[in-house]
């Protein structure tokens, strides 16, 4: 699942879809920025959102962003039961790796 989910082209083609967007805010002198993004929706998926391949693709995606002339992009990190949260341990990993 991992390699057709999250690999280079997934990026591509989510920028690619904003390409007239943030052409249109760059000649107008305004910023673009991308909301609410990651490697999945609501929370992630757990062995792929939660890896060091998503952390990669994570990368890749933002250089992309920045290619398609976005000003930023705001990784949502969602809460303590978030797969893609990099900031805390969720409850729900530590549940799977010690119960």
């Amino acid at each position: 699942m991992f390699s057709a989910y999250l690999n280079h082209s997934t990026g591509q083609n989510i920028v690619a879809y904003y390409l007239n967007s943030t052409s249109y805010a760059q000649r107008k002198g305004k910023k673009m920025l991308m909301f609410e993004t990651n490697t999945a929706s609501c929370g992630g998926f757990l062995g792929v959102s939660d890896s060091f391949g998503a952390a990669l693709w994570g990368l890749d995606y933002a250089m992309q962003l920045a290619y398609a002339n976005f000003s930023g992009v705001l990784f949502h990190v969602g809460g303590l039961r978030a797969y893609y949260n990099p900031f805390t341990r969720t409850l729900v990993i530590l549940r799977h790796l010690f119960f």
